[in-house]
């Protein structure tokens, strides 16, 4: 074993968790917090270069449309929020209360305020704000063209991802679970069974249970175990820029019909919006798309904050959303086809935001047999496959 990194011919393990990134990361720290023994996570990228993790604007947020990701953001906030305590690391999770403001074009108001009021039944504190009120509260931002916006005025906005990664590995490692530097390149099933997986290099692993924990891969994962998955990736642009426009220091990240979203980080700002015609990705494809900012996003955003007509782009990356193509819905839990392959995919966007709480779902589930923080039953890759159950994620940014 060189700098913890086990490379071996043959190995045994009682779980096997494929990626390493937040969400792999969060099930393994979870699983040994619960008492489990023997588990391995396999991580191809050690530095988390290409890891959509570190590759996310961070968002956090409770404006959904499904009651269950409210309520899945709100316990991710409130394992975050006792981070520390939790898994006994040393540094507190920077966490920027700015909330989301989630403008609604004329037209839409109705639709946007039931949003808002099903989200203040599942406790957050969503408020509707007129035009007039967007104009008082963030001076700058243009609100002619709208009929309000929804705003979280509490638990919500953005954090540091990549310390909640970190802390849930090493938090992990601590309690026993084993890290192995590879990739799986083949899985071995019997029926309904998982027996092992092949790793790159020719080494094997025994296993009684197999997490699939890839991102934007879960889907061309699923198919090694001849499993069907509809998880693609979708790229996603980050754009870094510094402007002069005078805007509260206090800005939220606000999105808008256009797809574009804003947010303020430090002297500078994050930016992005999905391409135009929005195909799968090519997993390898990390390539800024040449015309997207001038075309697309520059415009939108100096629409709806004339100040950022004037801007310089400082720095730009590219990552993939692990989108569902079924209902842009996370999947957890067994594939109906095989009962020890467990599933943590599709979250479409809000996998970050929403990791802690879901990596400690599915490790209930294996670890106690039934879910004991929140029901994810709803969130069974059964409904793909068996009961076609589709509920459609509305707020998808």
């Amino acid at each position: 074993m060189a700098g913890g990194t086990l490379t071996l011919v043959t190995m045994k393990a009682e779980i096997v968790i494929a990626g390493g990134g937040i969400m792999g990361a969060s099930v393994a720290f979870w699983l040994s917090h619960f008492g489990a023994r023997d588990v391995v996570m396999v991580e191809r990228d050690p530095i988390f270069e290409f890891s959509a993790s570190s590759r996310s604007a961070s968002g956090m947020r409770q404006q959904f449309s499904s009651e269950l990701n409210i309520k899945l953001s709100q316990l991710s906030i409130e394992i975050i929020r006792n981070f520390e305590a939790i898994t006994g690391t040393c540094t507190p999770i920077r966490f920027t209360q700015s909330g989301y403001l989630i403008c609604a074009p004329k037209g839409s108001a109705a639709a946007a305020q039931r949003l808002v009021a099903l989200q203040n039944a599942c406790g957050a504190r969503t408020v509707w704000l007129t035009p007039s009120q967007i104009a008082e509260q963030f001076p700058g931002v243009r609100v002619d063209d709208l009929d309000g916006a929804s705003w979280g005025a509490a638990d919500e906005g953005w954090f540091d991802g990549v310390a909640v990664m970190t802390g849930f590995r090493e938090a992990a490692k601590r309690n026993g679970v084993r890290w192995i530097t590879g990739e799986v390149a083949g899985i071995t099933r019997r029926g309904d069974r998982i027996e092992r997986v092949t790793l790159a290099d020719g080494s094997t692993l025994s296993c009684t249970a197999l997490i699939n924990a890839t991102g934007a891969a879960a889907g061309a994962f699923a198919s090694r175990a001849g499993l069907s998955l509809p998880v693609y990736p979708r790229k996603r642009e980050v754009i870094v820029f510094e402007s002069p426009a005078r805007v509260p220091k206090d800005l939220p990240l606000i999105t808008d019909a256009s797809g574009m979203y804003v947010r303020p980080e430090g002297d500078c700002f994050f930016c992005g919006m999905p391409p135009r015609d929005d195909p799968r990705a090519d997993p390898t494809d990390f390539n800024p798309d040449p015309t997207l900012f001038e075309e697309h996003l520059w415009p939108a955003l100096a629409h709806r904050i004339p100040g950022f007509e004037e801007l310089r782009v400082r720095n730009r990356w590219v990552g993939h959303y692990e989108f569902n193509e079924y209902d842009q819905n996370a999947l957890i839990g067994p594939h109906p086809e095989c009962a020890s392959f467990f599933c943590i995919n599709g979250f479409s966007g809000h996998g970050l935001q929403q990791a802690a709480a879901a990596g400690r779902g599915l490790a209930e589930l294996i670890v106690f047999g039934a879910y004991r923080s929140v029901d994810l039953a709803p969130f069974s890759p059964a409904r793909v496959f068996e009961t076609h159950q589709s509920a459609p994620e509305l707020r998808v940014i």
